[in-house]
């Protein structure tokens, strides 16, 4: 039996590579780009390149065309890593001959991936959000400014990674990032309240309505800092955040893993929603050392139609993508007033950490990153995919 795993630059890929491949599953890893971190993987038996998704017909069919090349038995798996989720969810009728997909329907995923979608399902059901507001062109932006409090979090439906995500203190800010992210991204962005405090994640898999697992996760450091993917990362309890994603997913009869992302505001205390990634995120390797193993949990219910409850996370649990810590850490020393200090803290601090990129059992995939960082030293910027994780 063979786990095709999309995506295979992705953090949370390699995360998923790793956890099936130790337990003696045949992986086959893929995506659009040559050179993903993946591919290197001791655990990736084969890899293949599809067409990218953003030609929706080419990307189906070159990927069906590789799975019934690869594949030997419609017990099969294939999981959707990063956006291509959206695109063979609506397409789901094609795979029913080939392989199993452990994923919820289309209205589904489109009820929580879409930003407005997603306010007004919470707002109807009494989950804490962020004010968010949906003007339709200029016009209506600027006959909402008098009633908007900065700053303000401007942000595009479909965002991830922090592309498409601004933050903005005044009202020219606004028009001018308003202006330029219809632009870049053809289409009127959202405007939300900013709330103050630290970030968080809860990660749940649930088959057919029923909790199966959950684990959350309190986001140390982003890159970009702000509104970029977790990089530092560290396991917590929260009941009040999760009892919220919870409400969600049992309302839409949630099939398969997401992520929601959660503000807690810095004065009360109480947990606001931001948004939701009905995929695997980027600290996939977050929950698996915290024995919260989603990977092989949904390997179970998509052979077996269920699969062994993961409730109780390890606690306290940190992890890191070295290279983007490094970057941060490099910036942060170099602001320290005593940086020889500054660098003894950060090597102590290191030695208890999980590292979700570099492993001796499996150090290839490290190769992975080396393309897009010449790319940025030959031409000064890259393409944004090839550093997204989220």
């Amino acid at each position: 039996m063979t786990v095709f795993l999309t995506f295979a630059r992705g953090w949370q890929t390699l995360a998923a590579v790793r956890s099936l491949g130790e337990k003696g599953i045949d992986v086959i890893t893929s995506d659009s780009v040559k050179g993903a971190s993946s591919y290197f993987s001791i655990y990736s038996r084969k890899h293949f390149i599809y067409k990218n998704f953003s030609n929706e017909e080419k990307f189906i069919n070159s990927l069906i065309k590789n799975i019934k090349k690869y594949s030997e038995s419609t017990d099969d798996i294939l999981i959707p890593v990063f956006k291509d989720i959206y695109i063979i969810s609506k397409h789901l009728d094609k795979f029913k001959e080939l392989v199993k997909v452990p994923i919820t329907n289309y209205e589904n995923l489109q009820h929580v991936h879409d930003k407005w979608k997603l306010y007004l399902l919470a707002k109807k059901m009494g989950v804490r959000m962020p004010v968010t507001h949906r003007p339709r062109n200029k016009e209506e932006l600027k006959k909402l400014i008098p009633k908007l409090k900065f700053p303000l979090m401007i942000k595009i439906l479909d965002s991830a990674g922090g592309v498409g995500v601004k933050c903005v203190y005044n009202k020219d800010e606004l028009l001018f990032q308003y202006k330029k992210i219809i632009e870049e991204h053809k289409e009127e962005p959202l405007i939300q309240e900013y709330i103050q405090g630290k970030d968080y994640c809860v990660t749940v898999l649930f088959n057919k309505g029923k909790l199966k697992a959950k684990m959350s996760y309190l986001s140390e450091k982003q890159f970009p800092e702000k509104t970029g993917p977790t990089i530092l990362s560290k396991t917590v309890k929260e009941d009040e955040m999760e009892q919220m994603a919870f409400k969600i997913c049992k309302k839409l009869n949630w099939h398969g893993v997401a992520e929601f992302d959660f503000r807690k505001e810095k004065n009360t205390g109480k947990p606001y929603l931001i948004e939701c990634n009905p995929r695997f995120w980027a600290s996939l390797n977050q929950s698996i050392k915290s024995h919260v193993d989603y990977p092989y949990l949904l390997y179970q219910i998509a052979t077996t139609g269920d699969c062994e409850s993961q409730l109780k996370p390890r606690v306290g649990i940190e992890t890191e993508v070295y290279p983007g810590k490094i970057a941060t850490e490099i910036h942060e020393v170099m602001k320290a007033k005593n940086k020889f200090l500054k660098v003894i803290k950060y090597l102590k601090h290191h030695r208890k950490i999980y590292e979700d990129i570099i492993s001796l059992k499996d150090p290839l995939p490290v190769l992975g990153f080396i393309y897009p960082c010449y790319l940025l030293m030959k031409h000064g910027k890259i393409e944004v995919d090839n550093f997204i994780n989220s």
